[in-house]
């Protein structure tokens, strides 16, 4: 062999290595491994990433980089009754509904009446917030139809020894997500998702009114008092227009008390929950013999609550303890008021 051909010859050798080794740094979707699920508090991570995931009380499991989170019911008790698709609002994500307050307070509940509990970030969104959802009909180009039904997709494929695709699939979904919740629901089954919904559960939205007409299964609306976008009027209206059984909860203020603080932010003891009860009052956020709200909380200055939630360690600090306050302000947040309520309509 001539050296020119040696020379040809070696570096042919060199690209197919080289074109070897940048193959195998991407993963195959078709044999990349699922998510690893939590059985107890711990972090959970995704394993074809490796990405670091929140710690929860609640067990769940993360795929897809976190844009798809998954809590269980108990596998010690009965096969799960339906799957439920959960549809966070603006500034949050899936993981929301395992790190904040109300949001982890109605999935828990959804887990122990035996539902499994899908929730999927929006195109907008990342794995910790920031996108609100499309409100466009799917028809006039809705980007997050396809976009869900790609992850409820490829979800269902991950898990199909669990056979949860013969589950009846129920939407909640919450503002943003509460109005998407109604778009979807109008959409399925697809040719891709061949699902029919079985019940929609719309919180602090009253849903998109192009498509509620369409909606021929159970829907329930859970709305606030002080709510001006998702009012009692709108709520009312827009159920006038579902077209199949409807029903509606109003949510009203109520005071913060020293035993939710501690359930709702799983606080180590009676002494931290105290310990933010006084500085609220302390702060002039509510009253000291009542535990009423004396302002919007989300007029309070950020490094109020910040400085009132750095007092003691809990999951989600600062953005956890203004959802609770939201909550008993009754105006526009995600709340876990009526979810008994809500898991009896759906699977009546």
């Amino acid at each position: 062999m001539t050296n020119a051909g040696q020379i040809v010859f070696v570096a042919l050798l060199l690209f197919l290595f080289l074109m070897l080794a940048v193959s195998s740094s991407y993963p195959s979707s078709a044999t990349a491994p699922a998510a690893t699920i939590s059985t107890t508090a711990t972090t959970t991570t995704t394993t074809t990433t490796g990405s670091s995931m929140p710690n929860s009380s609640l067990p769940y499991q993360s795929y897809m980089d976190g844009l798809v989170v998954v809590a269980w019911p108990s596998p010690a008790g009965p096969a799960p009754k339906g799957i439920v698709v959960a549809l966070h609002g603006c500034a949050h994500a899936a993981l929301s509904f395992v790190t904040f307050p109300e949001h982890r307070s109605v999935v828990r509940k959804l887990v122990t009446s035996g539902l499994v509990v899908v929730a999927v970030s929006s195109t907008e969104a990342d794995q910790f917030g920031g996108g609100c959802w499309d409100g466009l009909p799917f028809a006039d180009g809705n980007e997050d139809i396809p976009h869900v039904v790609g992850l409820l997709t490829d979800f269902f494929k991950l898990n199909k020894d669990s056979r949860l695709e013969a589950l009846p699939m129920y939407i909640l979904g919450a503002s943003s997500g509460g109005t998407f919740a109604t778009l979807l629901a109008s959409h399925l089954p697809s040719s891709v998702l061949t699902k029919t919904v079985a019940g929609v559960a719309v919180y602090i939205s009253p849903g998109n009114r192009e498509v509620l007409k369409a909606l021929t299964m159970p829907v329930v609306f859970v709305h606030m008092q002080k709510d001006s976008w998702a009012s009692a009027d709108a709520v009312a209206r827009a159920s006038k227009l579902v077209g199949g059984p409807v029903k509606s909860f109003m949510v009203k203020p109520k005071p913060v008390t020293k035993a939710e603080l501690s359930l709702k932010l799983e606080l180590a003891d009676d002494a931290a929950a105290t310990t933010i009860y006084n500085s609220l009052v302390k702060d002039k956020v509510i009253g000291d013999k009542t535990g009423d709200l004396l302002l919007n909380p989300r007029s309070v200055d950020a490094g109020t609550i910040a400085a009132i939630a750095a007092t003691t360690p809990f999951l989600g600090q600062d953005r956890s303890l203004l959802e609770y306050l939201n909550a008993c302000y009754a105006q526009h947040e995600m709340t876990d008021a009526f979810i008994d309520d809500v898991i009896a309509f759906l699977l009546r």
